[in-house]
């Protein structure tokens, strides 16, 4: 039996085909319910008058759409409460010839391991059980080298996330010290373009490291009794007021190429400008983040889709001429107020930056 015109547009309005309603009953592509799309062929005459549509269909597909969401909901909070699994990365060593196995190359792993302090002693309270580290347990960056990278080494390094970072600051030094000092040369054109691929990877996760340690810090200094509302309205005047730190403007992307020339340079105004250094779009990514979502950033930045919002507001000051503080301003003041209980913060902020 074929369904009628009514059915189809009733299952076309919750997004299902004609096909998949008759998979989901009779698991084949040919509907054998009713015309009006129930499942009981006999539903005219029965359920219904045969000029009157049938109200089986929406109830049916209803109580799908709410068991599927069921589902959904469930899928969510299971993630949710799921533990991440630890960071771990690996690269292999620069060999001249990888077919000669006189020279294969090591393999460097880098990965996130719990340590435990043996000599701690003292009591474990319940804001300790709030941090990363409590009691004997430590987090820490284990660097790993073998001829493999799922075989360990004899001699693993496990350092304190100080000393990471500061280890990740020397790689950067030794990096430059390959051809900008001890007058060794320049890079090719290839060269350079790759390794500022390769930094840009290095910046983005640089500022959502520094974002979340700042977030940190935020709430630890903050009154327990604090309860400020950053997601209100009032956001714009407390701007103009001086009590909400607002991103300077991007001159590179003010106007056109062509009409760059024209504007007066920034120093033209006076003292004001004078040794004052011009933040980066990044940095004016980071405090427009701030300024807007408070409280929120931690969340924000520690999203998996943090990257994604980062590049739509970019590609839309680059579009626009506008900041990131007037592109994250267009967010409503309802979906400000949701990040908080939102899933992915990040992800939601970014399904909202139009790209214009």
């Amino acid at each position: 039996m074929e369904l009628n015109d009514t059915a189809r547009a009733t299952l076309n309005s919750f997004g299902i085909s004609p096909t998949q309603w008759a998979q989901q009953h009779f698991g084949t592509d040919e509907w054998h319910g009713d015309a009006c799309g129930c499942t009981d062929d006999r539903c005219i005459g029965h359920h219904h008058d045969r000029p009157d549509d049938c109200g089986c269909l929406t109830v049916l597909l209803t109580a799908a759409a709410a068991e599927l969401q069921a589902a959904v909901d469930a899928r969510e909070a299971e993630l949710a409460h799921a533990p991440r699994r630890p960071f771990s990365a690996s690269f292999e060593g620069w060999t001249p010839d990888p077919e000669d196995l006189e020279q294969w190359p090591n393999s460097v792993r880098v990965e996130v391991v719990e340590g435990y302090d043996s000599t701690f002693t003292g009591e474990v309270t319940d804001d300790d059980l709030n941090h990363a580290d409590y009691g004997e347990t430590r987090q820490l960056v284990e660097i790993d080298t073998n001829y493999k990278p799922t075989r360990d080494g004899q001699h693993p390094v496990r350092l304190t996330r100080g000393d990471a970072a500061r280890l990740a600051a020397t790689v950067l030094g030794a990096i430059g010290d390959t051809f900008t000092s001890r007058h060794l040369g320049s890079l090719r054109a290839g060269e350079a373009v790759d390794l500022m691929l390769a930094l840009e990877t290095v910046a983005t996760t640089l500022q959502r490291v520094r974002f979340s340690a700042l977030a940190d810090l935020a709430e630890e200094l903050e009154p327990a009794d604090a309860d400020e509302d950053t997601t209100g309205p009032d956001l714009a005047e407390a701007a103009e007021s001086g009590e909400v730190p607002v991103s300077k403007p991007i001159p590179a992307l003010a106007a056109p190429a062509g009409e760059r020339g024209e504007q007066e340079s920034p120093a033209a105004d006076g003292d004001e400008a004078e040794g004052e250094p011009e933040l980066t779009v990044e940095q004016q990514f980071a405090d427009a983040l701030g300024a807007v979502f408070g409280k929120d950033v931690r969340a924000i930045a520690r999203s998996d889709a943090y990257g994604a919002l980062k590049y739509k507001v970019l590609a839309r000051c680059e579009d626009t001429g506008e900041t990131p503080r007037q592109v994250l301003d267009t967010i409503s003041a309802d979906d400000r107020a949701f990040i908080s209980r939102a899933n992915d913060p990040a992800a939601l902020l970014a399904s909202r930056v139009d790209e214009r």
